[in-house]
């Protein structure tokens, strides 16, 4: 037993997932993006806390720093990200993000390079999907390519609030390991967005991920 949980405190640090999804549009000019969260598998003790800051350049890039710790390993690192949408049907962003550890002289990591698209599927916008895909290249390890796919729809409610449900698949496109299924919600209010979202769901240990964000004009 000692040994399976140290694996899974391994996995953990070494896998993505549970990820909220990311969409095309970019922070905004002049806007102030931050993200908070925990990553946590109840029953196992392996808690994970992802923060970033990202600053609107222009309408359609942003820049920024980010912060990931996982048990005893500390990792930081830079974001560059750019995205458009020439429709409302399809959305197109793209982000680089190297990372450096730390707690080892900010020895440099693993690089992280995403490919966000999304777009409504109703006329209403009340249904939209989104798919992730990204690509990991870490320090002395095997690369990785991962994707997610997501279904949501918008639920307004008072006050200019939306409750917004996703579900989706992760998939390994290696295709060496089963696909997982992926739940989530999210509750817009004002310039907040709080998050609730899970996978490994039918597994003894699933993994939960509370989250909270905010956009605020900086200049």
């Amino acid at each position: 037993m000692k040994y399976r949980v140290l694996f899974l405190c391994l996995l953990c640090c070494m896998v993505a997932k549970a990820q909220i999804p990311y969409y095309a549009p970019t922070t905004g000019h002049g806007n102030l993006n931050g993200y908070t969260s925990l990553k946590f598998r109840p029953g196992v003790n392996a808690q994970e806390t992802y923060t970033s800051f990202l600053l609107g350049l222009g309408d359609y890039a942003t820049t920024g720093v980010d912060l990931y710790t996982c048990g005893k390993e500390v990792y930081s690192g830079l974001i560059l990200r750019g995205g458009f949408m020439p429709s409302r049907y399809l959305g197109v962003g793209l982000q680089v993000a190297p990372s450096f550890r730390t707690d080892d002289n900010m020895r440099f990591s693993f690089l992280t390079t995403g490919l966000f698209l999304n777009g409504d599927i109703l006329n209403d916008g009340k249904l939209f999907w989104a798919a992730n895909t990204w690509y990991t290249a870490r320090r002395g390890m095997t690369d990785d390519i991962d994707q997610y796919m997501y279904l949501g729809t918008n639920i307004p409610l008072p006050h200019g609030q939306t409750l917004t449900p996703m579900a989706g698949t992760i998939y390994s496109w290696r295709f060496n390991s089963d696909a997982d299924l992926a739940l989530g919600v999210y509750w817009s209010v004002g310039k907040f967005c709080f998050y609730l979202w899970g996978n490994d769901l039918l597994k003894a240990h699933p993994r939960m991920v509370v989250g909270l964000e905010f956009t605020i004009p900086a200049f």
